[in-house]
């Protein structure tokens, strides 16, 4: 079913109870008694009620709630890492069930210098959250293990990589040998490197490694662990605005192949997102800065090797910055945004493997200035839950969805 483009209508858009409920008899009434399509009266998301009303989970005095990084807890329940922008700090806050409704208060996990920046969490095999980082005053790598699954415990944060000005734009998965491996940049020799931790809280590490050097590459990584338990790596060239993808042949990234370059079409390959589709071939989200739009690239091989194929995913304004993927319980992806036009957090949900075929966007939260560094996690309840930073209130916020494409009309187009 084809949908109509209303931005227009986004901005009055509202997630209260009594609105949805206005909103759907209007909606109703419209198609007992108008003339008019589906398609024409119901805004890109007007299903409102297909997600909660945003919550605010660190509303502190002062700008708390960038760079968000949500996981699943071992409890079922999200957590979420941030950086508090006011006092340049490292900080968590623990849901305690599964949709947020109640939080436990946010902790602050590194207060020494300015730090947090890049924060990527993962649940380690102990069933306790971990975050990688920036420390911007030392310029290193940082890493901190929690003790509990609420992190109201922690171990001391550890240093990974201080050769240089490295860290920033860090990414963290858990491997199959249960430790933890983190891809990030190198500024002092504009490359991508990546450290595998022998131990689940980094107390052991190997030597970091150095995967591609070929002018100045790293930004933007992001890694996952694929179908041959090695690691799978996403990330940008600043020298040719490219987005590139590299495959360790091993668990360590002692050995790998070839990085290859998935989109070399404008400027591309910001604020890329890669996650492993249920056909076992990557897929990442990422912005193309030349047109403004949200994309994606579908792998047809484990290391992209073979034909990949790229496709806009919105092109309405000025769209896709921060995005986060996440493959859904009906095993497509979905991909969460900002819409930088109308200062939206927006989400997108595909309706095949390699998002050939997609759902209209749906607007999460209309507040201006709002959705910036959004990550995107599946729920227990199989439906998408995304964390963000308000820039508007300088809160860090999250909103639960209620269908699997966060909307409870057939968007499809």
């Amino acid at each position: 079913m084809h949908h109509s483009n209303n931005h227009k209508l986004i901005r009055s858009q509202k997630t209260q109870n009594t609105t949805r409920l206005f909103a759907v008899a209007t909606i109703v009434s419209a198609i007992l008694f108008s003339s008019l399509t589906i398609s024409t009266i119901i805004p890109v998301n007007a299903a409102s009620s297909g997600f909660d009303e945003p919550i605010t989970l660190d509303g502190e005095e002062g700008k708390v709630g960038y760079d968000t990084s949500i996981a699943i807890g071992i409890d079922e329940n999200p957590v979420i890492s941030y950086r508090d922008l006011e006092n340049e700090d490292l900080k968590i806050v623990h849901c305690l069930d599964p949709v947020c409704d109640s939080f436990a208060n946010p902790i602050t996990l590194d207060s020494q210098g300015m730090v947090g920046r890049d924060s990527s969490i993962a649940i380690g095999a102990d069933g306790n959250p971990i975050v990688s980082y920036y420390d911007r005053s030392n310029k290193d790598l940082k890493v901190v293990h929690c003790n509990n699954k609420g992190c109201t415990n922690f171990d001391e944060s550890m240093v990974l990589d201080n050769k240089g000005d490295v860290g920033r734009h860090s990414s963290m998965t858990i491997g199959t040998d249960g430790n933890p491996v983190i891809s990030y940049f190198d500024n002092s020799n504009n490359s991508l490197k990546v450290i595998h931790c022998i131990a689940n809280d980094c107390s052991t590490f190997d030597s970091p490694i150095t995967l591609d050097n070929e002018g100045a590459v790293g930004r933007d990584s992001s890694i996952v662990i694929g179908t041959d338990s090695n690691p799978v790596i996403s990330y940008r060239s600043s020298t040719n605005a490219d987005l590139k993808i590299i495959h360790c042949t091993s668990l360590d990234c002692q050995t790998f192949d070839a990085p290859v370059i998935l989109d070399d079409q404008n400027s591309v390959g910001f604020d890329s997102s890669l996650a492993i589709g249920t056909d076992g071939y990557p897929i990442v989200s990422y912005y193309d800065n030349t047109n403004a739009d949200l994309k994606i690239v579908h792998c047809t091989s484990l290391d992209c090797s073979t034909d990949n194929v790229s496709t806009v995913l919105d092109s309405q304004g000025i769209v896709g910055r921060d995005s986060s993927i996440a493959i859904g319980t009906d095993g497509n992806p979905v991909i969460s945004y900002t819409d930088d036009t109308f200062g939206n957090l927006k989400i997108i949900h595909c309706l095949d493997v390699s998002c050939m075929s997609k759902d209209i966007p749906v607007v999460l939260d209309n507040s201006e200035a709002t959705g910036v560094t959004p990550s995107v996690a599946i729920g227990v309840d199989g439906y998408p839950i995304v964390s963000y930073f308000d820039a508007l209130t300088s809160d860090l916020k999250m909103v639960h969805c209620n269908a699997v494409n966060c909307s409870l009309y057939d968007n499809t187009f």
